[in-house]
């Protein structure tokens, strides 16, 4: 079973057990994976732009949901946002980071 199948099967039983927050942080999680569908059209990584990465002010980043949109789900405490400057500015790295995540052979 893959990680991310394993995921889905947790987040639909913590849904019903818990609602509340969590279970809204499971409606954030649906979200994002909507707007960042990688795992099942990881040819989308392809058309991710340096904004849809790391874009301040804005919200809805890929970065956002990661560090304060998820934040019920398992948070990521950045200090600053250089990590993030760094994978925006380093695009075709991270791209080729998120391909090797969502790919078949990744536990």
């Amino acid at each position: 079973m893959s990680v991310v199948s394993k995921l889905v099967e947790v987040k639909e039983k913590v849904v019903v057990d818990y609602g509340g927050e969590i279970g809204e942080a499971w409606a954030v999680w649906r979200e994002f994976i909507k707007r960042f569908p990688f795992r099942e059209k990881p040819e989308a990584i392809d058309s991710l732009t340096p904004e849809d990465v790391y874009n301040p002010g804005v919200g809805g980043y890929f970065l956002d949901y990661v560090e304060h949109k998820l934040k019920a789900l398992g948070h990521i405490y950045v200090p600053s946002d250089k990590p993030w400057r760094i994978v925006r500015d380093n695009l075709e790295i991270f791209k080729r980071l998120l391909r090797i995540v969502v790919s078949e052979d990744f536990p």
